[in-house]
């Protein structure tokens, strides 16, 4: 869905619009635990960074994360989440391994990152979610700025606690952006 909002800013009408972007995780066919703070990744070794793909209208263009929430389809992995963002892809790190983001290397790109309160199993469902705590006065936005040449921004998802996951466990991230 897609909206499109406007406002003032300086005396100058500035109009944005309001969608939702999505990525996926599919981790590796195994049941090894998570320690705190590790990385979660669709590979044990040669991990693909997560992509949140046209997030600005134009190359180098930006806008405001507004929200975040974040479901898996294991109904017991009650974890707390936190997502690095970058505007270039950082040095990815593998699942299972130490999440170390924001490495020095990675530093000029990296945009901050959201942590998640710890995630609830809706009743009657298959299903863990976990979303920002919207109850936070103002309501944090992130603001990003694309790389020159693209159009897409990159996160790696951390689990601020210790449990065990399900092998080939899905993980749907959405983030609420607003783009200029």
């Amino acid at each position: 869905m897609t909206q499109e909002v406007s406002g003032k800013n300086e005396g100058k009408q500035v109009k944005g619009l309001m969608t939702e972007v999505n990525a996926q995780i599919i981790r590796p066919a195994d049941t090894n635990a998570y320690i705190a703070n590790d990385t979660i990744a669709d590979k044990t070794s040669g991990a693909t960074i997560i992509t949140f793909a046209s997030v600005a209208r134009r190359n180098g263009g930006g806008g405001y994360i507004t929200g975040l929430r974040i479901g898996t389809n294991k109904d017991d992995f009650l974890s707390q989440f936190r997502l690095h963002l970058f505007k270039t892809a950082p040095t990815v790190l593998s699942d299972n391994a130490p999440m170390t983001a924001p490495l020095y290397a990675d530093i000029a790109s990296y945009l901050g990152h959201i942590t998640l309160s710890t995630a609830i199993l809706q009743a009657a469902s298959s299903a863990v979610f976990a979303q920002q705590d919207t109850t936070i006065e103002p309501p944090v936005a992130i603001p990003y700025m694309c790389a020159d040449g693209s159009r897409d921004i990159y996160g790696m998802l951390e689990t601020r606690i210790a449990l065990t996951p399900a092998s080939a466990q899905k993980f749907d991230i959405r983030m609420m952006i607003e783009v200029n």
